[in-house]
């Protein structure tokens, strides 16, 4: 099978980027360098202007941007390109061991992790991941399959392995069903209606559940458009996360996996479709101190 075509970060039109902050700043910053540097002397000059910087960093970092900020529970985005941990930018501490070497790729918002069908990682139970136990909450993520359908029977894509409750299988594609992206919570399938029917591309699901009490409703989103909701009962756990594996021991996920997120809120359907087309760290403003760097970095690549 031919490489796939990987798809890279997207953006906003050539005009939003020019009157955005950040646009605006990388600008700023270049013109006052070639004028220091036509005229000499320009460090004093170049100093100042690294501190405007670092506020509009701030600035950018502290703007809540979408409304779910303070009830971001995870968000491993994969965009560290290199290492053994997959850094959790909510600032929840909730890092992830990789297991195995699965390769660093180009994603589809920065980096993402290649899975090789052997490879996964293990992120453990935490007391900030126990509010999804007693709360509406979001599991969304980018993805796609190199192999399809499935050689075991599902590809995870997310799950939560058993301790003090049963195991949850949040996200995957299931083999005997087509291919059919799909979620196991509350001992029942939750199923989207959406197959993913071909190998390297690209696919968005949402996993979206409404807490109710006795019973809790359950609704998959695949590339923005809601699947059938369902009504189950839904298990309590304490087990540790996976992505890209079940459990650790099977259900192995062949392909690449990106920007996987956990709110505890149930997001809208024009909420999904906002952070499918523009990315967690576009739209969610995660913790400014996991920001600050992200956005001088992103300064300083654009005027290399």
């Amino acid at each position: 099978m031919s490489r796939p075509n990987y798809t890279t970060r997207s953006g906003p039109s050539s005009r939003a980027e020019t009157a955005s902050p950040l646009r605006f700043t990388q600008r700023l910053w270049y013109n006052s360098r070639r004028a220091a540097s036509r005229r000499g002397g320009g460090h004093d000059m170049a100093k100042g202007l690294s501190v405007i910087i670092v506020g509009v960093c701030v600035l950018m970092a502290s703007h809540p941007a979408f409304p779910f900020k303070e009830n971001i529970v995870g968000a491993w985005l994969f965009d560290e390109g290199s290492g053994k941990a997959a850094k959790d930018y909510s600032g929840n501490g909730n890092d992830g061991e990789i297991k195995g070497n699965p390769q660093w790729v180009d994603g589809k918002f920065g980096k993402a992790l290649r899975f090789d069908g052997s490879t996964y990682v293990e992120i453990p139970f935490s007391e900030s991941l126990r509010v999804l136990n007693k709360t509406d909450f979001t599991l969304a993520a980018w993805f796609y399959s190199e192999k399809l359908p499935p050689p075991e029977w599902i590809e995870a894509v997310f799950q939560q392995g058993d301790k003090n409750g049963t195991g949850r299988t949040w996200l995957f594609i299931h083999r005997d069903s087509g291919g059919e992206i799909q979620s196991f919570l509350g001992g029942t399938t939750t199923s989207s209606g959406v197959k993913a029917e071909e190998e390297g591309r690209w696919y968005h699901a949402a996993v979206v559940v409404k807490e109710g009490g006795a019973q809790d409703e359950i609704t998959v989103y695949v590339n923005g458009e809601p699947g059938k909701p369902n009504v189950v009962s839904l298990e309590d756990s304490e087990g540790n996360y996976f992505i890209g594996a079940h459990k650790a021991i099977k259900g192995f996920f062949i392909g690449v996996i990106d920007e996987v997120v956990l709110i505890a809120k149930a997001m809208s359907g024009d909420e999904i479709k906002e952070l499918m087309n523009k990315g967690v760290m576009n739209v969610l403003a995660v913790k400014a101190r996991d920001k600050l760097p992200v956005c001088w970095a992103e300064i300083k690549s654009g005027i290399r």
